[in-house]
């Protein structure tokens, strides 16, 4: 599934601390796209932000407000993330963020008959 541009991307957590569940989420358009994330992928994906905002030759303004960042209803994931990438295009100037889905198999990993459906 490719999205294309966003329009906004965000990830916040629901829940009690200790139980919440953390959410990634992009709008390009009318589609809205949410993910579940582990709390360590948000930090990592923050940190590897700041890395490339660094080392990239853009200015950047104030960013939108604190409500604005809210998660959108509905709040309906289509997968697990497994490992997230980020990186910048400067040939078309934009970052790229790829989310694989996590592919969680049950049996031996090395059963060719346990492959499950291809992650999206």
């Amino acid at each position: 599934m490719e999205l294309g541009p966003v329009d906004r991307i965000t990830a916040d957590a629901v829940g009690e601390p200790g139980a919440r569940t953390f959410f990634l989420q992009a709008r390009s358009g009318p589609e809205l796209v949410t993910v579940i994330v582990e709390k360590q992928q948000v930090q990592l994906l923050a940190a590897s932000i700041l890395e490339l905002l660094a080392d990239v030759p853009l200015e950047t303004g104030p960013g939108p407000e604190e409500a604005e960042m809210a998660l959108e209803e509905p709040l309906e994931p289509r997968w697990r993330a497994g490992r997230l990438s980020i990186g910048y295009d400067r040939e078309r100037d934009r970052f790229v963020l790829e989310i694989t889905e996590l592919e969680e198999r049950e049996g031996p990993q090395d059963d060719p008959s346990n492959a499950g459906p291809e992650p999206e």
